[in-house]
């Protein structure tokens, strides 16, 4: 087995040990599905944003590229780093 099977291996078992130690703290499955209701608000929006940009980048802009061309990619590209540029800098 490679290096790439061999890591993939000591993931599953990781995630399989997280699972298995993480079990005793869901009691139904609506615990499970709604951590318990113990989020609290800036998690929700992180959640909302990182769901939001993923469905973007995902959905979105691939059919943007084929309605409008491959143009279109670079367009937002260089529209969303200045939009960066003009939030995060003084």
């Amino acid at each position: 087995m490679d290096i790439v099977g061999i890591i993939f291996v000591l993931y599953l078992v990781f995630l399989i040990g997280v699972g298995y130690k993480t079990m005793a703290f869901n009691k139904s499955q609506e615990d499970y599905l709604l951590a318990g209701r113990k989020l609290g608000p800036w998690v929700t929006a992180l959640s909302e944003r990182a769901s939001g940009e993923s469905a973007w980048l995902l959905l979105a802009l691939p059919g943007a590229a084929i309605s409008v061309g491959l143009g279109e990619v670079f367009e937002i590209d260089l529209l969303q780093t200045r939009q960066e540029c003009y939030t995060y800098w003084p």
